[in-house]
């Protein structure tokens, strides 16, 4: 009666498949199923890395642009800069065509072009620098009273200074 179906004892329609034949066939369509996930994951995974890579580099450029502002920072502090933050900002626009091995010749150069952006240092003769006020007149009074006023930036302080050197003229 196996005969008679047309084939070796399977299901009738099946054109007499073994069922290894089958088996292979199954095979091939799951690996060919797996190489097409695989393939669609290593695409999302390619993107991804893409991605990554990008934020890597903005990182590694906003690392590297607060790097430079820092050292910008601590060279016009060093330098004694009244205002630390209109310091760096005109340094930073001077230095727009300049590399940053000229910092210092900047800063330099702002100095003798900008002196009140910058505490004036005493000489080694013991005088006042050039936009600073004089108080040598005045003694050690005077000299107490300026560092006050400067040091803690009351207005009284400013006023009794002011009052002070006045009296002193």
């Amino acid at each position: 009666m196996a005969d008679e179906m047309g084939g070796t004892g399977g299901e009738p329609g099946e054109g007499g498949a073994t069922a290894a034949e089958k088996q292979i066939v199954t095979d091939e369509i799951n690996w060919r199923a797996r190489a097409l996930e695989a393939e669609g994951k290593l695409a999302e995974l390619e993107r991804s890395l893409t991605d990554v890579r990008a934020t890597l580099e903005q990182t590694r450029e906003a690392l590297a642009a607060n790097e430079r502002r820092r050292g910008v920072e601590l060279a016009v502090s060093a330098a004694g800069a009244i205002d630390v933050e209109i310091a760096v900002m005109m340094v930073e626009a001077a230095m727009k065509d300049r590399g940053p091995e000229e910092l210092d010749a900047v800063i330099d150069e702002m100095q003798r072009s900008k002196p009140f952006l910058f505490e004036q240092r005493r000489s080694a003769t013991g005088g006042a620098g050039v936009m600073s006020p004089e108080t040598s007149r005045g003694g050690e009074a005077l000299s107490a009273l300026a560092d006050e006023a400067r040091a803690s930036g009351d207005r009284r302080a400013l006023l009794r200074y002011l009052q002070a050197r006045r009296g002193n003229q």
